[in-house]
């Protein structure tokens, strides 16, 4: 990587949505700061996104077209490996920064530069139809997350505390979030913890870059200001996974499935449902880099609830636990001690739902609804232009 005077890198990778990226990359061009550089990583099946990028004459905007089929690690690495800038922030091509938030970045950095990263506000927003039970769209904020602390001012995050989030992603619970929207990087740490290996690994590579950023940052420069809006389409990662459509997360991020480390530690493995398994592998790929160990008896909880809830709902259940005479023997156990644990509970699907409850790796805090000033949630591009 060259040295260059640009501010800040936005790296987007993209595959075969141009609709979306067209408004990523314009709420970009419509910030009032300009000392940046738009880096596009394009994994396309066709030309769609090249063609309409030439016509562009901004020499800001830097393409790099697709060379081969990549899977999304590979390309996200490409994409962070490209930036030239002294700060680093990707987006997703279905999100776009807020008005007026590289200014809000380049504030925060003047009254505080001794940071490794920066832990930046966000907004969720899905358009109608797209998330469950969510017919009409909405747009939320995450400002009640418990790494915000309940402050509106910026704050260099407490160590220990930073420690203590570590170690609940290795419990599997997700005390922050480790979507790379809501990480700007400094360039200069990603060279000196990352020259040799890539940032992002494993199948849930955010859930690496994100961890591994914790765990190796001295400081972390909270700014709870909200900057990017993470989008939520039909054809996205959010989408199947909220929708529990695991085929359609494989396919979406074009997952190798013979991951080398998958294939090492199957052993370790209850593949019930395929995002505690991923996240499992995830960890495994961050215990042998950082020597974190990893709650292997809160995964088999995690998994066994997914058993539960899968005999409730009639739900295919995989052959081994009904062929395999031993692990269905162990698998009643199980469930006769949880009913034991908590006889209230009885035998329907609010048992099941209560029991995710009880041990839930996403810890539930209220996220406000937020009017978007064009009062239609039927486009990310229009939310903060009044109709």
């Amino acid at each position: 990587m060259k040295n260059t005077s640009k501010k800040f890198s936005i790296v987007i990778p993209t595959r075969d949505r141009l609709d979306q990226l067209k408004a990523a990359i314009n709420s970009i061009l419509q910030q009032d700061y300009q000392d940046y550089e738009i880096v596009i990583a394009d994994n396309s099946t066709n030309k769609d996104i090249e063609n309409w990028i030439l016509n562009f004459n901004d020499s800001r905007i830097r393409y790099f077209p697709p060379k081969q089929s990549l899977n999304v690690t590979e390309n996200w690495n490409r994409a962070i490996n490209l930036a030239e800038g002294e700060y680093i922030l990707m987006l997703g091509d279905d999100d776009v920064l807020v008005p007026k938030g590289l200014s809000i970045l380049q504030r925060s950095i003047n009254q505080e530069h001794d940071f490794d990263c920066a832990y930046l506000g966000c907004y969720l927003f899905a358009m109608p139809e797209v998330f469950p039970g969510e017919s009409s769209g909405f747009l939320r904020s995450y400002e009640n997350r418990s790494i915000y602390g309940g402050r509106k001012d910026n704050f260099i995050l407490d160590k220990e505390f930073q420690k203590t989030l570590v170690n609940q992603c290795f419990d599997f619970i997700v005390a922050f979030d480790y979507n790379p929207q809501f990480w700007l990087l400094k360039r200069e740490f990603v060279l000196k913890n990352f020259a040799n290996k890539n940032y992002y690994q494993g199948p849930y590579p955010d859930y690496f870059a994100a961890i591994a950023t914790m765990i190796k940052s001295e400081k972390v420069l909270v700014i709870p200001e909200e900057i990017v809006v993470i989008g939520i389409t039909k054809v996205s990662h959010g989408f199947f996974h909220f929708a529990g459509d695991d085929d359609g997360v494989l396919e979406f991020q074009n997952f190798e499935k013979v991951d080398p480390v998958h294939l090492e530690i199957q052993h370790l493995l209850i593949p019930i449902t395929f995002m505690p398994t991923l996240w499992a592998v995830t960890l495994e790929y961050l215990s042998r880099e950082y020597k974190m160990p990893i709650n292997w008896k809160r995964y088999r909880k995690l998994q066994m609830i997914e058993i539960k809830a899968a005999l409730i709902e009639k739900s295919k259940i995989p052959n081994y636990v009904t062929t395999n005479l031993k692990f269905k023997e162990k698998f009643e156990i199980f469930l006769f001690k949880l009913k034991r644990r908590f006889p209230s509970l009885g035998n329907s699907r609010d048992f099941a739902l209560d029991l995710r409850r009880k041990i839930d790796t996403h810890p539930i805090f209220p996220m406000p609804n937020i009017e978007p000033k064009s009062k239609t949630f039927d486009t990310i591009s229009t939310l903060f232009h009044a109709s």
